[in-house]
């Protein structure tokens, strides 16, 4: 099970794992913190700072500073799941539970569990939401899913139920922090 609460002492590893998470991900010169969301799962939404408006000079891209000012954040713990092993935050390949088969003969089998179907996809993941609780930093599971539009690509976050497999990493990973 996921902690509540953990050391703000814990924050600078967090972010330089993720900032090397996204680097194995996106182009050469790409400012990784762009890609630190924010969320505000109660009302639904949530944020990518490469996604705002250009000409708003005063995007503040410090962690410290949005957590100080109230702000949630929404850590980004994998790399983008299209259907092949990815990478989370701990560095290490991960693959949900349920998956295709390497032998196509087992394709018709049922599957024992279908984190493969539900674990997000794209540009959607998994976070950790995180907010400054005086000394400790408040944390929970949180989904930031990919909404298309019109107007543009924006996101939206939720309370999230990580699968049983992926939870277990996740909390191994806080644990190696201490």
């Amino acid at each position: 099970m996921l902690p509540t609460h953990i050391p703000a002492s814990y924050l600078p590893r967090i972010v330089k794992d993720f900032a090397a998470l996204i680097e194995k991900e996106c182009d050469p010169g790409t400012d990784p913190l762009m890609w630190l969301g924010g969320c505000d799962p109660v009302h639904d939404s949530g944020f990518l700072p490469y996604e705002g408006e250009p000409e708003e000079d005063a995007l503040e891209l410090d962690p410290v500073k949005r957590l100080d000012d109230g702000e949630e954040l929404a850590i980004r713990l994998h790399t983008p799941f299209v259907g092949d092993k990815i990478t989370l935050i701990d560095g290490k390949p991960y693959m949900p539970l349920g998956g295709p088969s390497d032998d196509d003969d087992e394709e018709d089998e049922p599957r024992d569990d279908d984190e493969y179907d539900e674990f997000p996809n794209e540009m959607s993941f998994y976070a950790l939401g995180v907010k400054r609780d005086g000394d400790n930093l408040r944390i929970r599971p949180v989904g930031m899913n990919e909404c298309r539009n019109p107007g543009g690509v924006f996101h939206r976050s939720g309370i999230a139920e990580f699968p049983a497999s992926f939870m277990s990493r996740i909390v191994m990973y806080l644990d190696s922090l201490k």
